[in-house]
């Protein structure tokens, strides 16, 4: 804190970095700027400005410390199948991120305002904000009303030991310990996940005046209630410390994103603006080395990216894929059109937000918030009630009340439940997990199931052919062209391997015309009006078309994991296409987190009985829904939830929207940044094990903070019980809260 005061304005003024320096009668005044010297100068009567006053200098600039090279990142495909999804590093213990070096570490050198001869500051300098001054402090004055809370209150109890003539101060020390806790209450600035001051303040104060009551009555227990009121104080302020220094980590987290989402956005035509001026629809172009400044999709351009905020794997974003701000491009350039941005930004909304922060918004911590903040007051009623019945004076029942509500500690055990969830928001954040608000962040921690869509989020979605075979006498590649043709058109993964092997084999797809793509298969005409057939076994035999021919083929591919595809003329089929895709890296440690957290996995797929089985096994489900269609999926998932259980789907939107729309909690991959409200869960990656920590880190949320709720407010119980039966005194609250809120803070912290 600046040791020195303008003499004219009274503001605090740095000695190194006052505008002015005036020299006078051999003592230094510091100035704010030439303005405040001549203000000074001039309220003097008969004195002028002296011949000695001086102007501040700059000090000599010191060379930043050189930091260590960073270690090139590992390719996405080098995670190994049982790795755990990235997440930040731990912050320092100051709570700054850990990309900003300690400023005990790293010497740099501040710039001094320049001033011109006539004492005013240069226009192109802008001034230090005042408000960082203010907050500096009015942080260092609430620290010293905490530390003169803790001292008054315990001293009041020194003196309850003492006795004699010293005991008469308990009062007023009590009462200066309850001052300083309610003038820091109102010095720092309330989070939005806090408990009402007046639930902090009102036992207090209650308490209090109760031990003035018995003071003015010459009640022979007033210097014990007044003890026990300025401990209550001191414990209190003690609470209010340790749960400040717990959220260290979380406010420097979110100051982080604040930091990275801190950048311009340049225009199609090369202007630069501020990210929160662009509109909606508007374009943005990003270039190698910078941060996507919006929210949006791909309008043009290929690039390789770090698709959100400190990612540690990179992805290729292509027209038409939906980025989050704060996105980095590695290599290449994109232009985007901007959904959100400003406040509105995912990231952005979801840290800052009240109504979207889900350590203030989410059900179980509103309805923990209310339920204790009434309970208390009903415990304390309670207590007071029985203390008076039997047979303790009015003041002593008082302050009996009081103390059962002081020791629930109700600020510090909420404090931890809100740490619990903005921890587990926040991890999320650090693995590309986009919640939809509060509400949809406790909804996928309640999920009972998890429907997992085998293609494109446990498998690749990239098969390849891996086997032809025609039948009665027809060529590999008349087989291959006309099943190219009927596909041609579509969208699914199958379609893109037929189209991509017919180019590889430089073949031209046979024209067909009024091809219908629909569920499993595809029909088709071809130049001679005769139908063309493409699709699983079960497609064609719908359609009338029989397979017997086929049946031995088929079965043995699919006894080896492979998806098949039957090609048919007319009545007959001309032959086989034999596919197979790999499994996504971590698919097995997905479902075996899935496993771990309780939640039991289905495989959902359109492959066959057998194909399924074998994937299942491979991955340890046993729940296989095969041969389902996609029109069928939303059916499909309505009916696993009608014995009551929540049912979580996990897949791609552009492959899976029938089966995610139907989910109780939609855990969509790659979809982060799109147009929000969709999806309950979108992901800025594809990482299937990303997408089951979406269910996983609130479900742990919720369970922690069960525990943290019965271990902090067992002490209070204990408490309650002890004052009701006479057992305990009020001065024994204080250590109940402190105990309560101490032990449900560290667990929140583990």
């Amino acid at each position: 804190m600046p040791a020195h005061r303008c003499p004219a304005c009274n503001e605090p003024v740095d000695a190194l970095r006052a505008g002015t320096v005036a020299i006078v009668a051999g003592r230094f005044l510091y100035f704010c700027d030439g303005s405040c010297k001549a203000k000074y100068f001039a309220e003097m009567a008969g004195s002028s400005p002296v011949s000695d006053s001086v102007v501040t200098a700059e000090p000599p600039a010191v060379a930043p410390r050189a930091l260590p090279p960073v270690a090139p990142r590992p390719p996405a495909s080098s995670v190994p199948d049982d790795a755990s999804p990235p997440s930040f590093p731990a912050a320092s213990p100051r709570g700054r991120p850990p990309s900003i070096p300690d400023a005990d570490e790293v010497p740099r050198s501040v710039p001094i305002r320049p001033w011109s001869s006539d004492g005013s500051p240069d226009d192109e300098v802008a001034p230090p904000p005042a408000s960082q001054t203010r907050g500096d402090v009015a942080a260092t004055t609430a620290r010293a009303l905490a530390a003169m809370a803790m001292g008054s209150g315990t001293l009041s109890l020194g003196l309850a030991l003492v006795g004699g003539g010293a005991a008469g101060a308990r009062l007023p020390l009590a009462a200066l310990a309850v001052a300083c806790v309610a003038g820091r209450v109102a010095l720092v600035p309330k989070d939005p996940s806090d408990v009402s001051r007046i639930v902090v303040l009102a036992p207090l104060v209650v308490e209090l005046l109760a031990a003035v009551y018995a003071r003015g009555i010459g009640a022979a227990a007033a210097g014990a209630i007044a003890a026990a009121t300025g401990l209550a104080a001191a414990a209190t302020a003690i609470v209010e410390l340790v749960l400040a220094r717990a959220r260290e980590v979380v406010v420097a987290q979110r100051e982080r994103v604040a930091e990275a989402l801190d950048t311009t956005a340049r225009g199609v035509d090369g202007s630069e603006r501020r990210a929160s001026e662009v509109r909606a629809g508007e374009q943005v172009v990003v270039e190698t080395g910078e941060t996507v400044p919006v929210d949006g999709a791909v309008v043009s351009g290929e690039a390789v990216v770090s698709p959100w905020i400190d990612a540690s794997v990179d992805v290729t974003k292509r027209e038409g894929d939906p980025v989050v701000a704060g996105a980095r491009v590695l290599s290449g350039r994109l232009r985007v059109a901007a959904t959100w941005s400003g406040a509105d930004r995912t990231f952005a909304r979801l840290t800052s937000s009240p109504t979207l922060r889900v350590d203030v918004a989410a059900p179980f911590v509103r309805t923990t918030r209310r339920a204790s903040e009434i309970g208390i007051l009903v415990v304390g009623v309670l207590v007071g009630l029985a203390t008076f019945v039997n047979g303790s004076p009015l003041e002593v029942a008082v302050a009996s009340a009081c103390a059962a509500t002081l020791g629930f500690s109700v600020a510090g055990v909420l404090g931890a439940v809100a740490l619990q969830h903005a921890r587990g928001q926040l991890r999320a954040l650090q693995n590309g997990i986009v919640y939809k608000d509060a509400s949809a962040f406790e909804r996928a921690g309640l999920a009972d199931t998890a429907v997992v869509c085998a293609r494109g989020t446990l498998l690749l979605g990239e098969p390849e052919i891996v086997a032809i075979e025609p039948f009665g006498g027809t060529e590999a590649d008349e087989l291959l062209a006309l099943a190219a043709g009927v596909s041609n058109g579509s969208s699914h993964p199958f379609s893109a391997a037929l189209l991509h092997t017919a180019r590889e084999r430089s073949l031209r797809a046979v024209p067909v015309r009024t091809a219908v793509h629909q569920g499993s298969g595809a029909t088709a005409v071809d130049a001679n009006g005769v139908r063309v057939v493409l699709g699983r076994r079960s497609f064609l035999l719908g359609e009338k078309v029989s397979v017997a021919v086929a049946d031995a083929s088929v079965t043995a591919h699919e006894e080896q994991g492979r998806s098949v595809l039957l090609v048919a003329m007319g009545d007959r089929v001309l032959g086989v296409l034999a596919f197979q895709d790999g499994l996504r890296a971590g698919a097995r440690g997905a479902v075996q987190k899935l496993h771990d957290a309780g939640i039991e996995p289905v495989l959902l797929s359109g492959e066959a009985r057998e194909t399924c089985e074998i994937l299942g096994r491979s991955l340890d489900i046993e729940h296989i829904r095969p041969e389902v269609a996609h029109p069928d999926r939303a059916a499909e998932v309505r009916a696993l939830g009608e014995g009551g259980d929540v049912v979580a789907v996990l897949g791609q939107p552009s492959l899976d929207d029938a089966a995610l729309g139907a989910a109780d909690v939609s855990v969509a991959l790659g979809a982060a940044g799109a147009v929000p409200g969709e999806w309950s869960v979108s992901l800025a990656g594809t990482d299937v094990r990303a997408a089951v920590l979406s269910l996983a880190l609130p479900r742990m949320a919720r369970e922690r903070s069960r525990v943290s709720v019965a271990i902090g407010y067992a002490p209070g119980l204990l408490l309650a019980l002890g004052l009701s039966f006479g057992l305990l005194t009020p001065a024994v609250a204080p250590l109940a809260m402190v105990a309560g809120a101490t032990l449900a803070i560290l667990y929140a912290k583990d």
